[in-house]
């Protein structure tokens, strides 16, 4: 077959074959032949797979899986004859070391997989089993030209009278070390117990529409301290119902971010976001040169609920390049946070263009918290556009002695309980433009310096300490 483009005054002369067939012949145009399909796809079923939603499935699974390898063919699911979705169940096979751990795991992955489940196929863990669905085999070595696409997860999570807290593995999802070039797009993982998917020393990879429902920890995870991602691209990454049920081994919950990154120099991020979770998107570690488009954060009625986008270095250290650094956040939306909407702590050169911060600050005990904090050591960092409203403590607080040049462009309070702006720390927090509403303390007080150009209020001007307001206007 081939497609053939013919200019207006051009004429076709065709020629019929006596055996059959036909010969074109097109003055004055080009010919562009339309490439034929390069990957060739085999049915799961063909390997063995039943896909009853009762049949261990494992064998068979990692059997396709292996063709696909050594052949380049593209594993699909075939319809069942019930015309039921075909889900194929799995369980645990081996173990690996994954993140100096021991991680046990159902299908062992090698480079050059390619599982297209069309939308239409689920993989279910095993009833009782704790292990992640999928792994790559080759983690010292690394893989490369993995792909996944189009398919469910479901980790089958047992609950917690099971097992004892901190014996929490990486229970339903995809985990994935030192891979290169792969893509993972269209992948919805539910009841897992940990995550949806860990990818550590991800290099030039793709991760698109990723979903994560009801976690017991973290939804989606991408690098970890030592191991960090490069260069890849993510858009449209969701988690719904994550908790920190889960704790580790030295007693620490695990979060329940819907996302976590340790990712150096990425080429894209969209959109990123979860709703009724316990922990925010977070950049960690050594997380650098990265712009998201949206993150999108709402804690629901969760009274757990931690700060919405989190941008937070290595605590740890006072080295500069373990802290996050050029982190651009064009829109962020953080509601329902029982800590920060917005936290920036061991930062530099972050700003974000548009942050809208709703019911943030109250935490389990009824403590309260800033909407806003640039906390511990932040320098360089700051707000183009914020707007608080019904802030459950301070509105911008300033914390921890080594806070430097830190600023917002324009800044709309509507109602916070407390001060609209504390500075605790020694540096200046320099404010352009400000409108506040509803602010049952003081506009502003300081330890340090606040500097507000313009503030309009709908109260007379209230501050305390080491505050400096240009010009005053009441509503």
């Amino acid at each position: 077959m081939v497609k053939v483009k013919i200019e207006p005054g051009n004429t076709i002369t065709t020629t019929l074959l006596q055996g059959g067939g036909a010969i074109s012949e097109i003055e004055g145009t080009i010919i562009d032949p339309e490439p034929e399909p390069t990957d060739s796809f085999r049915l799961i079923q063909d390997y063995g797979a039943v896909g009853d939603g009762q049949t261990d499935d494992t064998d068979a699974i990692q059997h396709a899986c292996d063709d696909s390898a050594s052949t380049g063919n593209v594993v699909v699911p075939g319809t069942r004859a019930d015309s039921s979705k075909p889900v194929f169940i799995v369980r645990r096979r081996g173990t690996c070391s994954m993140a100096r751990r021991t991680s046990r795991y159902c299908i062992a992955v090698k480079s050059n997989t390619k599982i297209d489940g069309l939308k239409a196929c689920e993989f279910k863990l095993g009833d009782g089993e704790d292990a992640l669905i999928f792994t790559n085999i080759d983690q010292d070595g690394g893989n490369s030209n993995i792909h996944f696409k189009g398919f469910e997860l479901n980790g089958h999570r047992r609950t917690q009278s099971d097992q004892p807290q901190n014996t929490a593995q990486e229970n339903g999802g995809i985990g994935m070390d030192n891979v290169r070039d792969s893509s993972f797009v269209d992948i919805h993982a539910w009841n897992v117990k940990v995550y949806g998917g860990n990818w550590l020393r991800a290099v030039g990879c793709e991760f698109t529409r990723l979903l994560c429902e009801h976690s017991d920890a973290d939804g989606w995870n991408f690098g970890l301290g030592g191991f960090e991602c490069r260069s890849c691209t993510f858009e449209d990454i969701w988690a719904v119902d994550t908790a920190q049920n889960y704790t580790k081994a030295n007693g620490q919950p695990l979060q329940g971010n819907p996302v976590k990154l340790v990712v150096i120099d990425s080429a894209a991020i969209g959109r990123l976001g979860g709703k009724n979770v316990t922990g925010g998107v977070k950049p960690q570690g050594t997380t650098r040169n990265l712009t998201f488009d949206l993150v999108d954060f709402d804690g629901g009625p969760r009274s757990t609920a931690n700060s919405g986008l989190k941008c937070q270095g290595d605590q740890q250290t006072a080295d500069p390049s373990r802290w996050v650094n050029g982190i651009r956040t064009k829109k962020l939306r953080a509601v329902n946070c029982a800590a920060e909407g917005l936290r920036m702590s061991h930062a530099s050169d972050c700003v974000v263009d548009d942050a809208y911060l709703e019911n943030c600050g109250e935490d389990a005990s009824g403590r309260e918290q800033p909407s806003m904090v640039f906390r511990e050591v932040c320098r360089d960092c700051g707000v183009n556009k914020m707007q608080i409203k019904n802030g459950k403590g301070v509105g911008v607080e300033l914390r921890k002695p080594d806070v430097q040049n830190v600023w917002t462009k324009e800044l709309y309070v509507d109602g916070v309980t407390g001060n609209a702006i504390r500075n605790g720390s020694n540096g200046t927090y320099t404010v352009d433009y400000a409108e506040m509403r509803n602010v049952q303390r003081h506009h502003a007080s300081a330890s340090g310096l606040v500097i507000i150009k313009h503030l309009k209020a709908d109260k007379p001007l209230s501050t305390s300490g080491n505050v400096r307001v240009e010009r005053f206007e009441r509503f």
